[in-house]
């Protein structure tokens, strides 16, 4: 089994992607993060959480294949008081970066997304045993 990571850049991309992959059996997770400039996130925390991620997504053992859409969210765009992915009540985005299961709406949040206890805890669902 594996993870399929889809990357997209700012709300509409991602708003179209989830829609593509909402008939999908397999599970879709979100990974929001500060966008990348000059090949480095804005985002402190995006820059040190992703590795991290990366690695643990690499070397999971699913017990079915899953979707992580990674949403690169401009500054300027998070920043501004009428933000989409913080007015969304499907999203509710606060803090990047962000793990987080829709289906279960489960969340990790900023260093919580290096923390490894806490990344099997939020794959569980689909953890093989």
């Amino acid at each position: 089994m594996s993870v399929k990571i889809h990357e997209v850049k700012g709300y509409d991309d991602y708003q179209s992607k989830v829609s593509n992959l909402k008939n999908s059996k397999e599970p879709v997770y979100c990974w929001y993060m500060g966008a990348r400039v000059n090949g480095q996130s804005w985002c402190g925390d995006c820059r040190d959480s992703e590795p991290v991620i990366k690695d643990y997504l690499n070397s999971l053992k699913l017990s079915e294949n899953i979707h992580v859409v990674c949403v690169e969210v401009d500054r300027e765009e998070f920043r501004a008081p009428d933000c989409k992915f913080r007015s969304d009540a499907s999203v509710n985005l606060l803090k990047v970066p962000t793990l987080f299961n829709p289906s279960l709406q489960k969340r990790l949040v900023e260093r919580d997304c290096m923390d490894l206890h806490k990344l099997d805890s939020f794959f569980s669902d689909v953890l093989k045993v």
